[in-house]
């Protein structure tokens, strides 16, 4: 039985969007043709891999055991590929975009993955600020980029969820809720906030949870341009700041301390890349983050 390289980027393709169309769209076939591809690989696995309803696409069992697998034979196929052309040693650097508090605890494991799988791959990280993923892309000076900010997907660029952060509450270490495992959101109404002094209005609505439940708005105290700088107005106790829980480890210092919000939910960490795929080894890279980050059937 040969089951061709294609069909199982068509198989990923799918499982990702789990929508035939935009799975078609971005392989640049039609939805018929997608559509026979996938019914020939199920013929050929002699399993069904989606379920197919009215109310949409879904991966089967099957399916959601082959999809590690057709992960790695996709970049395998793509590695070889490198190879034989003799990319693999001259290929331009994959330049990765990381935001301000470290891009979650995912992405050391991603890039020791993706070192292992492509040898051949030079990586270059580039360090973000909050809302810098979607210029530094439309700039050219990343080829991917890791981001918690609100990424609206449009026709240029693709955003994929790898995984999610839990938030914290940052404040002065003495502060009375300091010592607490975790605070509700309605415990922090009435306490000044600090935040990116260049955020969007969804940003706002994320990070500062405003509107809060009860209808009321979280007051700005303070604004600073980077995450060492709303950390230091934390310390100095100007205000108190929201971030995603991987910032207690990047950011750990004397005079801080990081409680758990408890009834919010957590924050998406996305790998966003133009939609063109203008790198060669974008795709590659995505697929491996996805896997390392947020396995099928992990439940979280």
């Amino acid at each position: 039985m040969h089951i061709s390289e294609a069909a199982l980027r068509y198989f990923v393709a799918v499982a990702d969007e789990l929508h035939f169309g935009r799975a078609a769209e971005a392989l640049h076939i039609s939805p018929p043709s997608l559509s026979q591809q996938i019914s020939r690989l199920e013929r050929q696995t002699g399993r069904r891999l989606f379920d197919r309803s009215s109310r949409g696409v879904a991966l089967t069992s099957a399916g959601e055991q082959l999809l590690p697998l057709a992960r790695e034979a996709v970049a395998a196929h793509a590695a070889v590929v490198d190879w034989a052309s003799g990319r693999a040693a001259t290929a331009q650097p994959l330049r990765v975009g990381i935001f301000a508090s470290g891009a979650g605890e995912h992405t050391g494991r991603i890039f020791a993955e993706v070192t292992r799988r492509r040898p051949g791959l030079r990586l270059e990280i580039v360090r973000l600020g909050f809302f810098d993923a979607r210029p530094a892309l439309a700039a050219g000076s990343v080829d991917v980029a890791f981001t918690i900010e609100p990424f609206p997907a449009d026709d240029e660029h693709v955003a994929r969820r790898i995984g999610s952060e839990p938030r914290v509450l940052v404040l002065r270490d003495d502060h009375p809720l300091a010592g607490r495992n975790g605070v509700r959101i309605d415990e922090t109404n009435d306490l000044g906030f600090v935040f990116a002094s260049d955020a969007t209005p969804a940003a706002r609505e994320l990070w500062l949870v405003d509107p809060r439940p009860d209808g009321s708005h979280p007051e700005v105290t303070g604004v600073a341009d980077d995450v060492p700088g709303l950390m230091d107005l934390c310390v100095a106790g100007i205000g108190v700041n929201i971030a995603a829980r991987a910032a207690s480890t990047h950011y750990a210092r004397d005079g801080l301390a990081y409680v758990d919000i408890v009834d919010i939910d957590p924050v998406d960490l996305l790998l966003v890349r133009r939609a063109d795929r203008s790198h060669p080894d974008a795709l590659v890279f995505e697929a491996i983050a996805r896997e390392v980050a947020e396995p099928r059937g992990s439940g979280g």
